[in-house]
């Protein structure tokens, strides 16, 4: 293992089992070593929900959980960590649903998101009608890092209240990220905004290959690349 890959599988672990409520910090730490260990030797999570049924229910706690689920999602949120780290900051990805994916992962599909540090503020702390909560609620839109998740956030614009339907904050409404919620299985994808662009029908395309004013139109309409001096130099 590189040394680049050495520290990006570190970085990962740091973030395994941190969303599992409702479990002693003795169980999380077992499902923590048992999610990295089956990472490692590349087992299927198939395989890996029979080890936590064997080794984890009615041994540290009578725990009546979907393992399925959590196989899927853990393993999937390890390794969408381990290659966001992998990545150099400023490199972009872009974001790939499944076909029977749920609509809020599809408006995601083919958007084009930059690798960067993590916000340097918790926004849900400020003002909403501070301007420094709105840079930070951009960077939670346009950008990914690793450990980006949507704990405690929802897809859903609206919340109930003592006083009704009231429209979510930012800061409590989902944002890009794999996965985006339990059961995803969305991924992200290396991309090169100066070679390549989304087209009107949702394709990737080679810029060379396609009329220059279609690729034009694909930055215009993603200002956060385009502020990167993309595209701009041929």
């Amino acid at each position: 293992m590189s040394i680049q890959n050495e520290k990006a599988f570190k970085e990962a672990q740091k973030y395994v089992a941190e969303g599992i409520t409702e479990v002693t910090e003795r169980t999380r730490k077992k499902i923590k070593k048992i999610i990295i260990e089956s990472c490692l030797n590349n087992k299927r999570s198939g395989r890996l929900e029979q080890i936590f049924f064997d080794e984890i229910t009615d041994t540290y706690e009578n725990l009546n959980r979907d393992w399925t689920r959590v196989a899927l999602t853990e393993t999937n949120y390890f390794f969408s960590n381990y290659f966001i780290a992998s990545l150099p900051i400023g490199s972009f990805v872009i974001y790939q649903a499944y076909p029977d994916a749920c609509a809020y992962c599809k408006s995601q599909h083919y958007k084009v998101f930059i690798v960067s540090n993590p916000p340097f503020e918790d926004y849900s702390k400020l003002n909403p009608t501070d301007i420094k909560y709105w840079k930070i609620a951009t960077i939670w839109e346009t950008c990914i890092w690793p450990g980006k998740n949507n704990f405690k956030r929802r897809t859903t614009l609206y919340k109930r209240t003592p006083a009704g339907l009231e429209l979510r904050w930012h800061h409590e409404r989902s944002m890009p990220c794999t996965p985006a919620h339990p059961w995803c299985r969305c991924r992200w994808f290396r991309f090169d905004p100066e070679v390549q662009f989304v087209n009107a029908e949702g394709r990737i395309k080679f810029r060379l290959k396609e009329r220059e004013e279609e690729y034009q139109l694909w930055l215009k309409a993603n200002p956060h690349i385009k502020e990167r001096g993309i595209g701009t130099n041929w």
